[in-house]
């Protein structure tokens, strides 16, 4: 599944939109984020990643805020980044935009990654669950319960 939040036309969609353009363009004032050896810039990999990941997030609890922060707030744990890094990151991309398609590039082949891990592991978990039932049916046990 491919999300693109560009596509969100609700009221709530412009509202996160416009308070994403404000922050950017507010944290524009910041030093230390248009330059890209900055410690608050992160590597393409990684914010391709975590831009996938937020996109997931935001597709998955679109209704539910709280569910939506607390996701959030797991996602920069687990990357061991703070806000700042993220904004100063969305900053550079902001103001380069020649690096954008080599972003999403690399954000796609994320999404496609995990998914394709995802599959095989629902197949996975299928053919174990199918496995399961077929001793289950089959077992002396079972012959034994039967009778």
């Amino acid at each position: 599944m491919i999300v693109i939040p560009s596509k969100y036309t609700s009221a709530r969609g412009r509202a996160i939109l416009f308070l994403i353009h404000f922050s950017l363009a507010f944290i524009s004032c910041f030093p230390g984020c248009n330059e890209r050896d900055s410690p608050n810039v992160l590597p393409r990999d990684s914010f391709a990643e975590i831009y996938a990941d937020m996109a997931f997030i935001a597709e998955l609890y679109r209704s539910d805020s709280v569910g939506y922060a607390c996701a959030m707030d797991s996602l920069l744990r687990t990357h061991s980044i703070d806000t700042m890094q993220l904004r100063c990151t969305s900053d550079w991309y902001a103001h380069h935009v020649e690096e954008l398609a080599p972003l999403f590039e690399t954000m796609i082949s994320h999404v496609e990654k995990k998914t394709s891990e995802m599959h095989r592991l629902d197949s996975m978990l299928q053919s174990e669950q199918k496995a399961n039932t077929a001793r289950k049916v089959h077992s002396p046990t079972s012959l034994r319960s039967k009778l």
